[in-house]
């Protein structure tokens, strides 16, 4: 009986001598398995999943650097690029108001008496002629205006002049007669007392 109990434990101690192999506590940790590599199927899941975050990691770094290359402006173009330069500044210069003008803008009130006054010598107008043209016209004149740089009186008028005026005035002036064709006679019999003669 003794015997027996000392072979139980030889066969005990020695676990190459049954088949068993080594105790469960014995097996190293780096001889582990994990079991999703026990099924084929789910390690070339795993596999794809692996290649396909790398593959999207390695798209979107591509995709940020192209969009930060393409907002950075090229310097040798910008470079490239000529400065605009402002347009120099124009003066304005005044219209010059010329004796067509003048003359346009009679006809443009319609009077029918449009008469200019020059002198003969071609000199600009005095005080005594500006005179004289106001006291030989008709008091009741409408318009009368200093044209031609000073050269020339415009008097325009929708009333005739009195008989002896355009007498007084042509003998003094160099006289154009620009009336209204249906204006009627230049000269028409009014009192005397209505002329700027004789209101002094």
């Amino acid at each position: 009986m003794p015997t027996l109990m000392r072979k139980t434990k030889t066969l005990a101690s020695g676990p190459a001598l049954i088949g068993i192999g080594r105790p469960r506590d014995a097996v190293r940790r780096s001889e582990l398995v994990d079991p999703i590599d026990l099924d084929p199927r789910a390690a070339q899941k795993r596999s794809r999943c692996v290649r396909r975050g790398w593959f999207t990691g390695v798209f979107f770094l591509v995709l940020l650097t192209f969009l930060s290359l393409s907002c950075t402006p090229n310097p040798r173009i910008v470079e490239s690029v000529p400065t605009p330069t402002p347009p120099p500044a124009v003066a304005a210069t005044p219209k010059v108001i010329t004796l067509d003008d003048d003359l346009q803008a009679m006809q443009n009130a319609d009077f029918k008496f449009i008469l200019v006054f020059k002198r003969k010598d071609d000199e600009p107008m005095n005080a005594e002629d500006k005179a004289f043209v106001n006291e030989n016209t008709p008091y009741d004149t409408n318009r009368r205006k200093l044209s031609d740089d000073g050269k020339a009186i415009i008097v325009g008028s929708n009333f005739p002049f009195v008989p002896g005026t355009i007498g007084k005035l042509t003998d003094r002036f160099v006289m154009e007669d620009h009336s209204r064709s249906d204006a009627g006679p230049l000269e028409v019999n009014r009192p005397v007392k209505e002329t700027n003669a004789n209101k002094r």
